[in-house]
């Protein structure tokens, strides 16, 4: 240990040494608000009077950014498909319960009674099938009967 002391005395020095030269850096800390500040003064009959835009968002409001066409269409508006769901599962429990896949892709769970998003009502579930009624409309729904979509 006493062979480092010289050593460990130097470090203390040089660290002591540059907090006492360390001084304050030659760096402009100016960001450009007090240029732009001082630019948007206007005299009015003798006073010096700041503007203040307001930020503009009409940009923003014309566009709805969580839409992947960036529209502002209602709900009630969307023209559904003839086939808005595929069943995909029937959860059998202390109740029934279809498991949907909607035509957007999203995972629904219903069970006896539920709307679908076309205003059809299901009103039997089995073990392979559902069957919901619109109105005197009645249809059925098999596990994985989906149809290929023919353009």
């Amino acid at each position: 240990m006493r062979q480092y002391i010289i050593d460990i005395l130097l470090f203390i020095v040089f660290i002591i040494l540059a907090f006492v030269f360390a001084g304050k850096p030659a760096l402009s800390y100016k960001t450009g608000i007090e240029e732009r500040a001082v630019s948007t003064r206007k005299e009015v009959r003798g006073e010096l009077k700041n503007e203040i835009k307001a930020p503009d968002y009409k940009n923003l409001e014309k566009r709805n950014i969580f839409a992947s066409d960036g529209s502002y269409v209602e709900k009630g508006l969307i023209q559904l498909p003839e086939n808005p769901y595929n069943l995909i599962a029937i959860l059998q429990g202390k109740e029934k319960r279809a498991v949907f896949r909607e035509y957007t892709g999203s995972i629904v769970s219903l069970k006896v009674n539920d709307k679908l998003i076309d205003g059809a009502v299901i009103t039997h579930i089995d073990r392979l099938y559902v069957i919901t009624k619109k109105g005197k409309v009645t249809k059925e729904y098999k596990i994985f009967d989906v149809k290929p979509n023919v353009k």
